[in-house]
């Protein structure tokens, strides 16, 4: 199967280009799904000796890097870094001030199977605003009532959005599929919004977030019904 990559922003303010790939992986492996992997290869080592097979193999590295080795791999070369000052020449190592850093490089190998790897491209994957809760504090309630011009707190995830931006923000929709916006904002962040509810008529509305990450305008709805007083 070939690696698979979305298109994001480019943050980086000197670049000519407007976007760069990001990879999406399509699960975590662990060495137990390696193995089975290998199984399905038809080899003749059985799971268990090729359990320990591994953990020997990991941990002769290991001890030859902490006897001061370097070790050159087919998938990756090891060696160890120390991060941290020295105030004089003669300042011995300590550890309250110093850590050994392990430094993991690509092999050779492993840097030529990439190379020759095949990519396909994707959409990015959608992750839409999701809004859990509704305090009003007019009413003092959650998820049921709204007082308009009182204020509201929202919680949930990803619900930051651009205030500039007019197809952003909060909105409550009526019955009747007519939306009207809070104009009014007092925070904005990814997991809490306060704002001043607007001067809603009677009835029964959904509120609907609406972000634009990447570009791409999304929307997602309190799945709560909630009413004028």
């Amino acid at each position: 199967m070939p690696i698979r990559y979305f298109l994001r922003p480019n943050q980086l303010p000197t670049s000519p280009d407007a976007f760069v790939a990001q990879v999406q992986a399509i699960q975590t492996l662990t060495e137990a799904d390696i193995i089975d992997r290998m199984d399905r290869k038809g080899t003749t080592v059985n799971k268990e000796d090729a359990l320990a097979t591994i953990y020997l193999y990991q941990q002769t590295i290991l001890e030859a890097l902490t006897d001061g080795y370097n070790v050159v791999t087919d998938t990756a070369n090891y060696s160890a870094s120390i991060r941290g000052t020295f105030p004089q020449y003669d300042t011995p190592f300590r550890r309250d001030r110093h850590t050994i850093r392990p430094v993991v490089q690509p092999g050779k190998r492993l840097r030529a199977a990439l190379q020759k790897a095949a990519v396909v491209r994707q959409e990015p994957p959608i992750r839409k605003p999701l809004p859990q809760t509704l305090y009003d504090a007019g009413s003092n309630t959650t998820n049921n009532l709204l007082t308009p011009s009182g204020i509201a707190r929202l919680n949930g995830r990803r619900l930051k959005y651009d205030p500039t931006d007019p197809t952003q923000g909060i909105f409550f929709v009526n019955e009747a599929r007519q939306q009207t916006a809070v104009t009014l904002t007092a925070k904005i962040s990814p997991s809490e919004l306060v704002f001043v509810i607007p001067a809603l008529p009677p009835g029964t509305y959904t509120l609907v977030l609406r972000t634009c990450p990447q570009h791409i305008l999304l929307e997602g709805p309190l799945d709560k019904p909630l009413r004028t007083p």
